[in-house]
Parts: structure tokens; sequence; C-alpha cells
């Protein structure tokens, strides 16, 4: 089968990937909330979601990316083995090239991605950190002025 663009009849094997994605990268984001910005943005028509299907019907991979300015696309999520993430980057890149965009950007949090994605003319630019706090029941929040 292949990458296509993705139907309303994908919705529920998409749940399935993006928590897979999830429980495996990023799980501070739930899936609720990857899921709510995902179907928000399909529905105005302004994100691209594209899936791979396997020959089975079976969806086995996702790409998604959406807007960050008349030029500028922010790849937010691309999940599935290597071999479909290359076709589904390679999709989207031509997708994006033909309506007009210029650049591509995403956060890369681990090494192989990193490494990974410099073959498709990404450079890193920055660096993302974050850290961990404990969690500790508050009674009242916190007054963080100075």
């Amino acid at each position: 089968m292949g990458v296509r663009t993705i139907t309303n009849e994908d919705i529920p094997q998409l749940v399935r990937l993006v928590h897979a994605f999830h429980a495996k990268v990023r799980p501070p984001y739930t899936i609720q909330e990857a899921m709510a910005v995902m179907t928000e943005g399909l529905r105005a028509g302004h994100h691209l979601v594209l899936v791979y299907e396997d020959e089975k019907g079976e969806l086995v991979g996702y790409a998604w990316a959406y807007p960050e300015s008349q030029t500028s696309v922010f790849v937010a999520q691309v999940y599935g083995d290597e071999k479909i993430v290359d076709e589904l980057l390679e999709y989207s890149r031509n997708k994006l090239i033909d309506a007009g965009y210029t650049t591509l950007r995403t956060i890369a949090l681990r090494n192989g991605w990193v490494r990974f994605t410099k073959k498709w003319g990404f450079e890193p630019v920055g660096v993302v950190m974050e850290a961990r706090l404990p969690v500790r029941p508050l009674r009242n929040l916190p007054d963080l002025s100075d």
C-alpha cells in the first residue's frame, strides 16, 4: 500500500499509533492532548497528517505537520520503522514543497533522530532542554513573583 493522506475512517487506528508514539518517546505529553490538537487541525484543514498503510490495510506509521507561518512547517511527530519514516518524510516533503513552504522544523530529542533527520536536510539550530521536577502535593499555588 504505502503513504496516503488520512481519512476520517483512519482515526481509530491513528489513536493506537499516537498512543504507541507517546508511550515510547514523550510520556509527559498525553495522548489526549496530541489527539485534540491533531483532530482540530484536521477539521480546520491546515494540518497535514499522513498515514502508512501496510498490505493488510493496517496503519503502521504516520507523520503530523502543521504550518507555523506562510513559509514554515513544524513536523510534530513521525512514527514507524526507518523505511516507513523515510517514505513518510519523502511524501510530506514533496507535498509541502508543492504547497509553497520553504522551511521544515522539528525537535530532535534523541541522537538517532538527529542523525536520521540530517539526511533530509535538517540541521541543528539549537538545543531543547527539559528538567523533571519532583511532584509534591500543594495546598495553595506558590507565589512565583519576585
